[in-house]
């Protein structure tokens, strides 16, 4: 399989939201003064720091968590350390190396941080398919849908990217 790298971020970033809740996201951040965010995958730790930094212009505190342990190609405290993030924002591990977010598996530090917080951008489908029914959080979650069962979920074609909030409180 070739990899075109360019190519691969040109089509990302040209191709629109099939659900884009940014009016959403953007009302909420005026509220907020702390921001929760869900690292997905290692290489993508670089577009990461650019939202972040967007967020800290806002005044908004970020907290950036990754998993402990390298797990397929998930975000780590040393991609997070390569990009930079640690010099902008709290970087905290989620306590374990399990794909997706099982809460369940989380350290006791990262449930404190969940639960205080109440605004949460979360990157990754398994996030997606493990939060997507908490009902007392702001989440917009941010993803490529990969499968037919988050897809039907969302109401969107497999491969669409979105950007969607869930809050049921």
């Amino acid at each position: 399989m070739d990899i075109n790298l360019e190519k691969d971020i040109e089509n990302t970033l040209s191709n629109d939201l099939t659900i884009n809740d940014i009016d959403k996201l953007k009302r909420s951040l005026l509220e907020s003064k702390t921001v929760l965010y869900l690292a997905d995958n290692a290489g993508e730790t670089v577009f990461d720091k650019l939202l972040i930094k967007e967020l800290l212009k806002q005044k908004i505190e970020v907290t950036y968590a990754v998993k402990d342990a390298p797990i397929l190609n998930d975000a780590t405290l040393h991609d997070a350390e390569t990009a930079g993030i640690t010099r902008i924002a709290n970087v905290m591990s989620i306590g374990t190396d399990c794909t997706g977010m099982l809460l369940a598996e989380c350290s006791p530090n990262f449930l404190k941080e969940f639960e205080n917080c109440s605004f949460i951008i979360s990157k990754d489908q398994g996030n997606y398919e493990a939060l997507s029914d908490i009902s007392h959080k702001e989440i917009f979650f941010l993803l490529k849908v990969k499968c037919a069962i988050i897809a039907e979920d969302v109401g969107v074609k497999t491969g669409s990217a979105i950007l969607k909030r869930v809050c049921v409180f």
